[in-house]
């Protein structure tokens, strides 16, 4: 009688779920699969390895497990295949799937990712987002976003001389080509000036070149100078900048740059292109007035900037001193004026105790609405003279009471009491004493 021999059997998942361990020499089949293991008595399920035909064939089915990662991996997937040695690949066979991955993933210079065309369509499409760096010069007929270097300007020199690397140039006018003419910049003269930029090398005679408007310059002796020091345009020697602002009034200011970085092998930024005696801020009031070394410094528009006899500015003391130091055919101290005026103060009601304050003017007028008990000025010094006009108010007959320090011609200070009746006080102080007169009923 023949009898049939079945395999253990039941599809991968459950083999997975599941994990048994099989039993020494036991088989398994996976339904689903078609793939089979062959138990060792002690390693589950998913420990155990399927079992690979050992003749040459075609690939059908790959699980995953030693070598190999991925899988179940089936004739239209993909196949990993770890590193080890007996396996030969011929490269025409292999699709190489790099859509999960990125240029950062990819070695630069390992011509896998980006091309000549690439990069020209990147750059005319201006959005270039990635730094480009170049050790020769980049040409561009405009240009719009930061810089981080010098700026160069194609120039011609068309003088006799070579202009040295470092030199301060200006353009005189004319051109080659394209190339404007250019010249050593000196700040004596605003024909030489302004300075437009720095030979960024040594322009030979009627020679092509290039100078540096905006950026640094390296490769400078400047022996002498230190770094943070502001430079400007040199007065005496053409081309050259000096650490200290020219002093003559003559002399064109430009400040051109600053050191970053002093000694023989020194090198500076050159900031100054095309432009001079810049105008700084003054304060409301201020004028600029040359000094000893002269320079321009701010100052108050006041008398003690202004010499005397200028006729530019004069003050209420400046006259009273100089009337007071007269020593002219008249004896000192006395002036011949031809006509002058006095001050009115607005008039006042007054009684009682009155001052007059004679600081305030020379003319005093008074309306009397009571009798005066006392009257002084206020401010007097000796000498001081001043007019009191009195007028009674509407009722009249108001008194005066002077004091003792008061002193009348003719020895009376009585007021006219009618009703808005004028007097008027003629006084003198010498210091001591009030000399007065009173001249009475003006009408």
């Amino acid at each position: 009688m023949a009898h049939q021999i079945k395999f253990r059997r039941d599809t991968a998942a459950n083999f997975t779920s599941q994990n048994p361990t099989l039993a020494a020499g036991e088989p398994a089949y996976e339904t689903d699969t078609g793939a089979f293991k062959i138990g060792n008595g002690s390693t589950a399920w998913t420990s155990l390895p399927y079992v690979v035909a050992s003749s040459p064939g075609t690939v059908t089915v790959v699980q995953s497990g030693a070598g190999l990662t991925g899988g179940p991996i089936t004739t239209t997937g993909t196949l990993n295949v770890g590193a080890g040695t007996g396996i030969t690949v011929n490269a025409d066979d292999i699709e190489v799937d790099l859509s999960p991955f990125s240029t950062t993933d990819l070695s630069e210079g390992t011509n896998l990712y980006y091309t000549d065309a690439k990069v020209d369509a990147r750059l005319s499409s201006g959005s270039v987002t990635t730094d480009i760096t170049t050790t020769g010069i980049v040409t561009a007929g405009q240009f719009e976003g930061d810089i981080n270097g010098a700026v160069l300007l194609a120039v011609h020199n068309n003088t006799g001389v070579t202009i040295a690397k470092g030199n301060v140039v200006y353009l005189p006018g004319g051109n080659n080509g394209d190339n404007p003419y250019v010249d050593n910049a000196k700040a004596d003269s605003s024909t030489t000036m302004p300075a437009f930029g720095i030979a960024q090398v040594a322009i030979p005679p009627n020679s092509p070149g290039e100078i540096v408007t905006l950026g640094s310059l390296t490769g400078l002796n400047l022996t002498g100078f230190t770094t943070g020091d502001q430079l400007f345009v040199s007065p005496t020697a053409a081309g050259a900048f000096q650490n200290t602002a020219p002093t003559g009034e003559s002399d064109l200011l430009q400040s051109i740059g600053k050191v970053i970085d002093g000694g023989t092998g020194g090198a500076l930024e050159f900031t100054g292109a095309g432009r001079t005696n810049a105008t700084p801020n003054l304060d409301s009031g201020n004028i600029f007035i040359g000094n000893g070394s002269n320079q321009s410094v701010t100052a108050t528009l006041d008398t003690s900037i202004v010499p005397e006899n200028t006729n530019l500015y004069y003050t209420t003391d400046r006259a009273n001193t100089a009337i007071g130091a007269y020593t002219g055919a008249m004896s000192p101290g006395n002036v011949t004026l031809t006509k002058f005026s006095e001050t009115v103060v607005g008039s006042a009601s007054v009684s009682g105790a009155v001052t007059i304050d004679v600081s305030t003017g020379t003319i005093h007028p008074i309306t009397v609405t009571g009798d005066i008990t006392s009257l002084a000025l206020t401010n007097a010094v000796a000498g001081t003279s001043a007019t009191i006009i009195v007028t009674q108010d509407g009722t009249g007959s108001h008194t005066l009471t002077a004091g003792a320090a008061w002193k009348w011609a003719g020895g009376t200070n009585t007021l006219s009491t009618g009703p808005a009746d004028v007097d008027i006080i003629s006084v003198i102080w010498d210091g001591t004493t009030y000399w007065a007169s009173l001249t009475t009923d003006y009408s």
